[in-house]
Formats: C-alpha cells, sequence, structure tokens
C-alpha cells in the first residue's frame, strides 16, 4: 500500500478543514458574550470607552463570523467528497441536521447579527443590545449542539420566536423611515408627486387588504391558543405559546397603523400640501 494513499489523504485534509474550522466558532463564542457585555455596560454606565471597544472588537468578531461560514461550506462539501459511501448510507439523518444547522445558525444569526453590525444607526439601543444578546445565545447553542451534542428545548424555540417578534414589530419602523428593500424601475424615475399618487395607489390597492388578510386568517390561529392555554408540546419548551402567537396581529396592526400614517403623509405630497424633504428631516 502507497504511504499517500486516497484514504489518508482524504483524512489529512478533512483533519486539517476541521481544525481549521473549529478555531473560529470557538473564538466568536467568547468574542460574542464579550461584545454583549460591552454594550450591556454603554447602556448602563454611558461611558464611551465601551462604545469603542465594543465598536472595534465587532469588526473582528465580523471577520471570525465570516471565516467560520467559509470553511464550514468547506466542511459540508467533504462529506460529500472525501467520505461519498458515508454520506449515501447516512444521508436521510446527516442531511436533515446539516439544513437545521443552515437554517439555526445562518439565517437565524444572519438576521441578528446584521441588525447588530449595520442597525446601531437605524434602530433603537434596546433593540440593537436584544440583537447582540440573540447572536451571542444563537452562536453559542449551535457550537454546543454539533460539538458537545448538548442543547435546549427552551433556548431553541427561545430563538425562533424571538427572531419572529423582532421581524414583526420591527416592520412599522422600518416603514417609517422608508427602508424596505424597493426593486423597480420606472418609480426613480418619477417626480415626487408621481411618486406620491403611485404609493397611495399601491398603498390602498395592495398593502391594506394584505395586511388584514393576514390578521383575518391568523385570528382563528390566535384564538385557538388562547381557549387552551397553548404552550410547546416538547418537554422543556416555552410554556406561554399563546402569547407569542399574539405577536402575529399585534405587528400586523402596528404596520398598518404606520401604513396609514404613510397613507396621510403620501397624499399631502401628492396635494401638494408638503414637500417629501421636510416630513424626512423631521423624521430622522
Amino acid at each position: 500500500m502507497d504511504l499517500f494513499d486516497a484514504l489518508l489523504l482524504a483524512r489529512v485534509q478533512f483533519a486539517f478543514t476541521v481544525s481549521f474550522h473549529i478555531v473560529f466558532p470557538a473564538f466568536s463564542i467568547g468574542l460574542a458574550s464579550y461584545l454583549a457585555t460591552l454594550e450591556g455596560l454603554w447602556l448602563i454606565t454611558g461611558r464611551g470607552v465601551f462604545l469603542d471597544l465594543f465598536t472595534y472588537w465587532k469588526k473582528i468578531f465580523a471577520i471570525g463570523f465570516g471565516m467560520g461560514v467559509v470553511s464550514g461550506i468547506v466542511m459540508s462539501y467533504q462529506f460529500g467528497t472525501n467520505w461519498s459511501v458515508f454520506s449515501d448510507k447516512t444521508g436521510p439523518v446527516l442531511g436533515p441536521l446539516m439544513g437545521y444547522e443552515v437554517l439555526s445558525a445562518f439565517f437565524l444569526e444572519a438576521g441578528f447579527l446584521g441588525v447588530m453590525l449595520f442597525g446601531a444607526s437605524r434602530v433603537g439601543k434596546g433593540l440593537h443590545f436584544f440583537a447582540t444578546l440573540m447572536v451571542a445565545v444563537v452562536f453559542t447553542d449551535v457550537v454546543m449542539r454539533y460539538t458537545m451534542n448538548r442543547t435546549y428545548v427552551f433556548t431553541q424555540e427561545l430563538e425562533w420566536y424571538l427572531f419572529g417578534i423582532v421581524y414583526l414589530l420591527a416592520a412599522g419602523y422600518t416603514m417609517l423611515h422608508d427602508e424596505h428593500v424597493r426593486v423597480d424601475i420606472v418609480y426613480s424615475k418619477l417626480s415626487p408627486k408621481r411618486k406620491a399618487w403611485f404609493d397611495f395607489v399601491l398603498l390602498l390597492v395592495f398593502f391594506f387588504p394584505s395586511c388584514l388578510m393576514v390578521v383575518y386568517t391568523s385570528w382563528p390561529f390566535v384564538r385557538n391558543a388562547w381557549s387552551v392555554w397553548e404552550s410547546s408540546p416538547d418537554p422543556g419548551g416555552i410554556p406561554a405559546r399563546w402569547a407569542l402567537k399574539s405577536v402575529i396581529i399585534i405587528g400586523f396592526v402596528i404596520l398598518m397603523i404606520q401604513g396609514l400614517s404613510e397613507l396621510i403623509k403620501r397624499f399631502y405630497v401628492a396635494r401638494g400640501w408638503e414637500q417629501p424633504t421636510s416630513r424626512a428631516k423631521e423624521i430622522h
């Protein structure tokens, strides 16, 4: 047998990738908790030195997180390239686990990470601190689950529901500052008055009916949860699921209230009673 046969080379390559990858999650666990501590101390004491430290280490955390994602993707591919037969036999088990990791580690954490890295000037101090805490919680939970085989149902459910709560309750605030993503070809070329009429019509035709439809279809779902005081079906899960489901209706009601405010603003601009620039300065 050759000294460097295909099996040995596959083992060496996979060992190198795993050894390189684990450095970044281990580093990020401690750094995420450190960032949450720094921001909490800044909010409590108001001392700028804590904010400066947070801003500095936040950049290093972003680099470490990115390197962990890149090396993790390579490691996932090596399951198929280096251990193809093993992956073929265990695919029904490993596939859902890797898919769950992508949903929890990448999608869920990336949402809070985006707020932490780029949302300091776009959201309030409390929400930004909350996002930093959730980055630390999600990152720690994911690494403990896949390296130490320890996890808690309560923590996993808390991550899902808090992400949903932030998304629902922040929608109206995002609409206030006109930060929702737009993909258009014609709108940017219109005059301010025509833009206002365009927004006015779309709010009436699409926005309010969509929000009302969500509230109407969600009402039986929430009402049933309240009637049985619904809690998590899993042992150790969140007990008051009925209260969390209520946020669906609360979030869309808040969004409709903000939509009504935007409708009035657009009508004023369309009639020439107000300039859009003056309203933007007032908000910001």
